[in-house]
């Protein structure tokens, strides 16, 4: 049984609970693909997010994959049932989600065609993380490299919704500013396959966002 307080298992060295040999390392990669419901995380969006040095990585990840803890997959890696089977608390330096905007998406635009030019992308100083499944939404996300900005693309039929979580308010001004950047991505794909862009239909933190 993998015990309570399983966030205390030393990284340096071969302590192991019962059932599994968890590093802190394992831990925190198992916590970030269970934030979302069918995570795919990719390599290096990992990286970032947990701040880890691409070989301490690399050997975390194979040791989930020995204990079938975690899948890879074409997309990136995924947390197996066995995985979600680990009770393990959520933590992070990122805080709570914060919606910047939602917008209408033209009727006639296609989310598998919209979904993948996104996937997998770099804008400006955002680079891919990896993408997931939550209330019948798809939802693509991005971090910034410094790992202190991070932002949700939540698509459902004919809407979308961009939300952040930061590392502090002062990285709320750059999270805005980087919503801003992947709504028009949106918005010129929408443009260029249906002669429609989005549409803005709430404010966000700085004020209504003008359509492109």
């Amino acid at each position: 049984m993998v015990p309570l307080e399983i966030e205390q298992v030393n990284a340096e060295g071969p302590e192991a609970t019962e059932e599994y040999d968890l590093r802190d390392n394992d831990v925190a990669i198992l916590r970030a693909l269970n934030e979302e419901d069918e995570s795919i995380m990719a390599f290096q969006g990992l990286r970032r997010k947990l701040g880890l040095h691409q070989e301490a990585l690399s050997r975390a990840l194979q040791r989930l994959e020995r204990d079938e803890l975690v899948q890879r997959t074409p997309g990136g890696y995924k947390i197996s049932s066995k995985g979600l089977s680990i009770p393990i608390a959520p933590t992070g330096n990122l805080g709570s989600v914060t919606q910047v905007l939602q917008a209408y998406l033209p009727q006639s635009v296609d989310l598998a065609s919209l979904t993948s030019e996104l996937k997998g992308r770099w804008f400006g100083g955002l680079r891919w993380l990896g993408q997931s499944y939550t209330n019948d939404e798809l939802v693509l996300t991005w971090l910034t490299e410094d790992g202190a900005v991070q932002l949700n693309l939540r698509l459902a039929p004919n809407t979308f919704v961009i939300e952040t979580q930061v590392a502090g308010d002062a990285n709320m001004t750059d999270a805005v500013a980087l919503a801003h950047r992947l709504y028009n991505q949106v918005a010129i794909h929408c443009m260029r396959e249906t002669g429609q862009s989005a549409t803005p239909i709430i404010r966000d933190n700085q004020g209504l966002l003008p359509a492109s």
